[in-house]
């Protein structure tokens, strides 16, 4: 948690592991295979995490595993992202688990791409792989998209937007 703090990222201490605060970046989550299709793009570039079963036998079960990236905020859009079946998660108020954490429901939080590995920088719009992918902002580049399998990217979201006060520790119920 102290290595975050060093480098500017906002984290916090929770019942299940380290949360990251979507303040000064973005936190995009997104269902496979379109985040494998980025992590596939950007391999080294961007900080990657992914949430996984804790058991690995249902790794296997593609519709199950999530890619969370670390992008600068402003650079995707939150409908052409949820309409493509991820979130965007944006702002102070949200809190997202970090590596090595669990979600709420059990699921295993870990770096693909460390932050260190990225320089501790979010993705920023040098690149158009998330406009390939009809993510990114009104206004910037506009590339032909690519289109995404909707039946293969069903999802159910397991982070939360807590209501506490500054601070933040989230609800009394010591979920996230």
């Amino acid at each position: 948690m102290a290595t975050y703090a060093a480098h500017g990222w906002p984290v916090a201490l929770r019942p299940s592991g380290i949360a990251l605060q979507a303040s000064w970046f973005d936190l995009l989550e997104l269902p496979s295979p379109a985040g494998a299709m980025i992590h596939h793009a950007l391999l080294t570039r961007i900080a990657t995490a992914t949430m996984r079963p804790a058991q690995w036998w249902r790794w296997l079960d593609h519709n199950r595993l999530r890619w969370l990236f670390v992008v600068e905020g402003g650079v995707c859009d939150a409908g052409r992202v949820e309409a493509a079946g991820g979130l965007l998660y944006s702002g102070p108020d949200v809190w997202v688990p970090a590596p090595p954490s669990r979600t709420p429901d059990g699921m295993s939080v870990g770096w693909v791409v460390p932050p260190q590995q990225a320089r501790w920088r979010p993705y920023g719009a040098a690149d158009n792989v998330f406009d390939r992918l009809g993510l990114t902002a009104t206004g910037t580049r506009s590339l032909p998209r690519q289109p995404l399998d909707q039946a293969a990217i069903r999802r159910q979201s397991v982070f939360h937007r807590p209501t506490a006060g500054p601070g933040f520790p989230g609800p009394a119920s010591g979920g996230w």
